[in-house]
């Protein structure tokens, strides 16, 4: 299940609550909606965080569920905008592409 910071949760961070310990401000900064509870418990495995570090930030409500939502279709651009293609041309190297782009870049 993938999980995502609460405002509560938020608003503890920001104000360095004692209800996180180390492991578990680690945990936290990496819950962004995305990132299942394994995911994020493997990345912290070095700090030696937990399944109950997780359960913790659960109980508080620091942390919520994310809800499971369907692919949405992508948006249908209005008939006014130009088209958008992304052409790699192979007689171009990536030094050339780059040398063109840098100055839009920047």
């Amino acid at each position: 299940m993938q999980y995502t910071k609460s405002e509560k949760g938020q608003q503890a961070f920001k104000q360095r609550s004692p209800l996180f310990s180390a492991r578990q401000r680690a945990c936290f900064i990496l819950f962004d909606g995305t990132k299942t509870a394994d995911q994020v418990l493997a990345a912290t495995a070095g700090l030696g965080a937990t399944w109950a570090d997780v359960q913790h930030l659960l109980d508080h409500g620091l942390v919520l569920a994310v809800k499971s939502v369907r692919a949405v279709p992508p948006a249908i651009a209005p008939d006014n905008a130009p088209p958008f293609e992304v052409s790699r041309s192979p007689t171009r190297s990536a030094q050339t592409r780059y040398t063109r782009a840098k100055p839009l870049a920047t």
